[in-house]
């Protein structure tokens, strides 16, 4: 009788209404990378500026989901798509290698996605993701998401858009 008892009087001190909200986090952005008639020149370990991913806050995403950082369980990165937008027909295998990046004030710098081996003619490629806990650079200040890539020059101007999907699980009351 009295472990049933001991039982109850735990479960009525918990918090009644814990529980746990998921939410999606989309980032996107768009680089431009300068074409080469030739495209002789490898080009081997280029960072890849990306506005919209490179720095961006998930701060505006916690407040719209009616959360703080405080509130933040876990942040993972769900997928991370790369793709030519221009121009037209456009193909992204003139790039070998492609490595994502994560870092932080007071966080170490990590790899959270890439991808190694681009087919002939593809269009867009999806990153093989990192099983990385995003939540220290989700909640961290001046997140920055670098993108480093090794191939040869595209032959005309490329506009290559990333887009990141990130799943945010929280700690509602």
């Amino acid at each position: 009788m009295r472990a049933p008892l001991l039982a109850l009087g735990i479960a009525l001190a918990l918090p009644a209404c814990d529980s746990l909200d998921t939410f999606e986090v989309p980032v996107e952005g768009t680089a431009q990378i300068p074409g080469s008639p030739l495209g002789s020149v490898p080009i081997d370990n280029l960072p890849l500026e990306i506005p919209g991913l490179n720095n961006f806050s998930f701060e505006k995403s916690f407040k719209d989901n009616g959360i703080s950082a405080d509130d933040v369980e876990s942040v993972k990165l769900t997928s991370l798509v790369f793709g030519v937008t221009e121009p037209e027909g456009g193909t992204i295998d003139f790039l070998q290698k492609i490595e994502v990046f994560a870092e932080a004030d007071g966080v170490e710098k990590r790899k959270i996605a890439e991808k190694s081996s681009i087919p002939d003619g593809a269009t867009s490629v999806s990153l093989d993701v990192m099983d990385v806990e995003f939540k220290p650079y989700a909640v961290a200040k001046n997140l920055a998401i670098t993108t480093i890539v090794s191939g040869r020059p595209p032959t005309h101007d490329t506009a290559v858009r990333a887009r990141a999907v990130f799943e945010v699980n929280a700690a509602v009351f």
